[in-house]
């Protein structure tokens, strides 16, 4: 399976609002133990994901905007342990970073409906 749900060409940019974490302090802040999300799928019904820490740090930006980083933060982690979850995250592959020199890299965007349970 390939990595990318899909790839745009050179000169497309991600959307504006999406985050190039530099550090954990960029992530929307994590609150101490675990904190609930309801989770949709399509016409599935909800279900609870348990998260705490980095992971929460990780869900609640992305349910804020589109997210990507390079491996300062070991993002990538979290969103898989997320995907494992049954949340839906698609990557989106852009080409050509000139302020980077990197040649192609991923935009995760949330495509699971999901909200934050109040405790």
């Amino acid at each position: 399976m390939n990595r990318y749900s899909e790839i745009h060409e050179a000169g497309v940019r991600p959307p504006a609002n999406a985050l190039d974490a530099q550090s954990w302090k960029d992530l929307v802040p994590s609150s101490p133990g675990y904190t609930a999300f309801s989770v949709t799928n399509g016409d599935q019904k909800p279900r609870v994901v348990m998260c705490s820490s980095h992971l929460t740090q990780t869900m609640r930006t992305l349910i804020e905007r589109p997210l990507y980083a390079a491996s300062r933060c070991r993002l990538s982690h979290y969103v898989s342990e997320l995907r494992s979850a049954g949340v839906l995250i698609d990557t989106i592959g852009y080409r050509n970073d000139d302020e980077t020199g990197r040649r192609l890299f991923g935009v995760w965007f949330l495509r699971s409906k999901v909200s934050e349970v109040p405790k």
